[in-house]
């Protein structure tokens, strides 16, 4: 209601003016104008006008508005005839009541203002306060349907990516698990360094959990521990190059997606100590490029094809640019946008 008082009195005084400079500019230019006024009514001042015009727009103004917040009519722009008939009342009302004062503030009564340009002056300042306390009650509803809309759709999006993002943790700690299976067997110290680092590796999955962007920083942080269970899978087998500068560790990208790029190298090429896996992250501007070198293997399992699918719609949900994937004889690369 606060904004709804604020809004009429600023359209009080425009209205006011309005009608003064019109008074003015016509009572200046047009003779017959003044003989007419002269012979008709008292001289009458840009002061008169001012006042009462401002008080009346006042009230036109703010019935309306209330009326409207009151009595939400959608989005049409025909108002009730409830709204008219009132509107209509207190044109005859304010007018009667304007014309008598000003005729008793008069020496010679007669010579007040002539009713019917006080009707008609109320009935156009009635007209436009209804229009355009409409248009701004359409304004307002189409705002909040807008912010529901939002809303919803971000409702949505928190869901589509939750579930995406538990897409990628039993699938993670299934592969790191088969992994752990492995080292056991071969080397019991080292397994209990992988297990550390596998909690590691869980713990910022639980942190970050209702996070959709993380820092580069900490996606480096995450990626570090999950290189480490595969250079102890692999051996030299597996070598990660990194090429990125300092200052661009806070810049932002969805959780787990240096991760899943890595994991589909892995998944999809032969890793070996005579034919390593060479993966190179590099930065440029705001973009992020992961190359590996194609050695594929001659078939991969089943349930081993979501993982750039899954990042390509995380990208979508989150409206940043798709990402962009190209494919040589030799280089598979993964190129992310950052924000």
């Amino acid at each position: 209601m606060k904004k709804a008082i604020n809004i009429s009195l600023v359209m009080s005084v425009i209205m006011a003016l309005l009608f003064g400079l019109v008074w003015v500019s016509v009572y200046q230019q047009f003779q017959q104008v003044r003989d007419l006024i002269s012979a008709a009514i008292e001289p009458v001042g840009v002061i008169d006008i001012l006042v009462p015009v401002f008080l009346t727009s006042f009230l036109f103004f703010l019935f309306n508005f209330y009326y409207g917040y009151r009595y939400p009519t959608g989005s049409s722009w025909l108002p009730d005839w409830k709204q008219l008939l009132y509107n209509l009342f207190m044109v005859i009302v304010l007018s009667l009541a304007l014309r008598e004062i000003a005729a008793s503030m008069l020496e010679d009564p007669s010579k007040g203002p002539l009713l019917a340009l006080i009707l008609v002056r109320n009935f156009i300042l009635s007209l436009v306060a209804l229009l355009l306390a409409k248009a701004y009650a359409i304004s307002e509803k189409s705002k909040q349907d807008e912010l529901k809309l939002l809303a919803a759709n971000n409702e949505k999006m928190q869901a589509e990516m939750g579930a995406l993002k538990a897409q990628v943790d039993p699938h993670f700690l299934f592969n790191s698990l088969n992994s752990l299976t492995g080292v056991i067997r071969q080397d019991q110290k080292e397994a209990i360094k992988f297990v550390n680092h596998l909690s590691q590796t869980m713990r910022y999955t639980l942190d970050n959990r209702e996070a959709q962007l993380v820092t580069l920083q900490e996606e480096l942080g995450y990626l570090q521990s999950y290189e480490y269970m595969m250079q102890i899978r692999f051996g030299d087998g597996f070598v990660v190059l990194k090429a990125i500068d300092e200052s661009t560790m806070g810049r932002k990208l969805p959780q787990f997606a240096l991760q899943l790029l890595v994991e589909n190298a892995i998944k999809h090429n032969r890793v070996s100590m005579k034919s390593p896996l060479e993966i190179k992250i590099s930065l440029e501007e705001d973009r992020l490029t992961v190359t590996n070198n194609l050695q594929p293997k001659a078939s991969v399992p089943k349930g081993y094809g979501f993982g750039l699918a899954n990042l390509s719609k995380r990208y979508e949900l989150l409206d940043m640019p798709a990402l962009v994937i190209e494919k040589t004889e030799t280089e598979f690369s993964v190129t992310l946008s950052l924000k």
